[in-house]
Formats: C-alpha cells, structure tokens, sequence
C-alpha cells in the first residue's frame, strides 16, 4: 500500500450558524448578530412607516426574555465581547 502524505484541514465552524443566517439574511450584512434561544425568535415582516416597504424585523438581545445560551456570534458581535457559551 502506498504511503499518502497527512492532509489536515482546520473549518472554523465556529462561526458556521451565523454566516448561514447572513445568507439566508443579508440585509444584516456587518451587524453584530448572534444566534441562540429558540425558534420562536423568527423575523416578521412589517411596513415601513416612512417609506411604506416592507422590512423584515429581527428579534433584539435586549428584549429576549428566557433561559438559553448564545450557540455562535458573528466576528462583529465578537468585537463588542458576545462569545458562544454566554447566558442570554
């Protein structure tokens, strides 16, 4: 049997949930986002007072009420100090 060199590969699959909620949402492109809690935190769409378009409104940290933990953060969530494995 020949001898095949070692290949190693290192995934940062840290940030893996949230670069797929990026592309799932990308109007939050360079926000800090985290991902975490439950599934009841979907977006909802509501109307743009000022412009009368629809927006899809996300769930803010600061009005999550319950017990859960932060899975992943984006690298700008991470520049405010938000880390996975924090409290919500």
């Amino acid at each position: 049997m020949p001898h095949r060199p070692r290949i190693i590969a290192h995934l940062d699959m840290d940030a893996f949930y949230a670069s797929v909620e990026l592309l799932r949402y990308p109007e939050l492109q360079g926000m800090p986002v985290v991902i975490g809690g439950g599934s009841r935190q979907q977006p909802v769409w509501e109307v743009d007072p000022a412009t009368g378009m629809q927006r899809r409104r996300f769930a803010r940290l600061h009005d999550y009420v319950g017990r859960g933990v932060i899975t992943t953060a984006t690298y700008a969530a991470r520049a405010f100090g938000v880390n996975s494995a924090m409290g919500l």
